[in-house]
């Protein structure tokens, strides 16, 4: 982080994915209005977790997951605003999902704008079925044990 800003905290976004910062960051996710859609439905209703990054006040990234199983959660949003990207924040969203939800491994589906992003933080890279005429890519992550 820049000399003289705070470091992020994590902080509990749950019922907040309609405020207009919090959408704001969050709309950075997704490719569509249907999709954006339906995670704001999942959010609301709490059946999946969602966390934010928040400096002085302002929301400046966000990530949601779903448990998938036991000790596998799957990705369904993650997003960090443009102004403080490359400074690791998507990797501690990540990190904070698998830690509030108990997950040994952490999965996420993904397509060319994005797939670099989880490489760097560590995911195993796989090609998927293409969607919606573009290429798709698995992702997978074994957490270290904790």
């Amino acid at each position: 982080m820049a000399e003289g800003v705070r470091r992020p905290d994590i902080i509990d976004l749950r019922g907040r994915q309609d405020e207009p910062a919090v959408l704001n960051v969050l709309v950075l996710s997704h490719g569509s209005e249907e999709a954006l859609d339906e995670v704001r439905s999942h959010y609301a209703s709490g059946e999946w977790e969602f966390i934010g990054l928040q400096v002085e006040g302002q929301v400046v990234g966000c990530a949601g997951a779903e448990r998938l199983d036991g000790e596998t959660i799957g990705m369904r949003s993650i997003a960090v605003d443009p102004s403080t990207r490359h400074r690791g924040l998507g990797r501690a969203l990540i990190d904070a999902l698998a830690e509030r939800l108990g997950a040994r491994r952490v999965v996420a589906e993904t397509d060319d704008d994005a797939v670099g992003f989880y490489r760097s933080c560590g995911f195993a890279i796989e090609s998927a079925r293409p969607k919606f005429g573009r290429a798709r890519y698995w992702c997978v992550l074994d957490m270290p044990d904790r």
